[in-house]
């Protein structure tokens, strides 16, 4: 498999100028790429590290690399220290990355899964670095086995600094066993609307039935209608199955995304007033 990016004295000396400005762009000054391709932020995230060697790859960079497939939106970010550094599109954390937090992945310096976490909390909005933070548990078994001991001890180690009670906030709205990034948006709203008491699938055996969120006390279940509910096997599917838990006394609330997105406080108000009809 040929290289994502390229050194631009490399692509000279190797195909000559003409076919590199004919085959190739740049994609940051010094790092070139075929122009038939969309650098991915892990590609883009390693082409930033080769120039900066003593560079860390942190936050949504390290997670990139790490196999996350996050919100295009993010730009690459490495730790180079308290040195004042510019380069559009690339975001510069100066801070000295502990080396002890340093590990070495497709040869490049990328911050360990701890302080991958770490950085994604408490320098990101919440609701995307909750995102960013479950696709990174989903892709990296290192990171899934760091969960696994603990929330509370997930930062040991890490020197307390700016951000450490933002951090604990943002990881605590974590749940590893969310399933789409929609599913983590409804969680999120309703956490974020004083809405207690759900857990993320619930699996109902005697029902055939696993809950996106479920209110086991009240018997409120909460699901995201998705794209792939869109057939018809399986949109009749999930009718037998939600008329499964109606009759078993389940109040059963369908979202999609318009709801979610444009319709959130009648949403909200329709599963509190659910929850309300069961004495919560």
């Amino acid at each position: 498999m040929p290289p994502a990016f390229y050194r631009s004295d490399t692509l000279r000396q190797s195909i000559g100028v003409h076919a590199m400005r004919r085959d190739y762009r740049p994609l940051y000054r010094g790092i070139w790429v075929p122009k038939r391709s969309e650098p991915t932020l892990a590609v883009r995230s390693l082409a930033v590290a080769s120039l900066y060697p003593g560079g860390t790859l942190v936050g949504p960079s390290a997670a990139a690399v790490r196999g996350a497939r996050l919100d295009p939106g993010f730009l690459p970010e490495i730790g180079v220290g308290p040195a004042a550094t510019r380069r559009a599109g690339v975001v510069f954390r100066r801070y000295e990355v502990p080396e002890e937090h340093v590990q070495i992945l497709r040869g490049t310096r990328v911050a360990s899964p701890a302080l991958t976490v770490f950085d994604l909390a408490r320098f990101h909005d919440r609701e995307r670095a909750v995102l960013a933070i479950e696709k990174l548990i989903d892709a990296s078994p290192a990171t899934r086995r760091l969960w696994a001991g603990g929330v509370d001890s997930l930062f040991d180690g890490i020197p307390a600094t700016w951000g450490s009670a933002r951090a604990r906030r943002t990881v605590a709205r974590v749940d590893p066993l969310n399933e789409s990034a929609w599913e983590s948006i409804l969680r999120l709203a309703m956490a974020e609307a004083g809405i207690s008491g759900f857990v993320s699938q619930l699996t109902l055996p005697e029902h055939g039935a696993r809950i996106d969120l479920a209110h086991p006390e009240a018997k409120v279940a909460v699901e995201f209608d998705g794209e792939y509910h869109r057939t018809k096997q399986q949109q009749a599917a999930d009718a037998e199955r939600r008329n499964r838990l109606q009759a078993a006394g389940w109040i059963v609330i369908v979202v999609t995304a318009t709801m979610l997105m444009r319709k959130r406080e009648q949403l909200l108000t329709t599963i509190r007033t659910a929850l309300a009809s069961r004495g919560f």
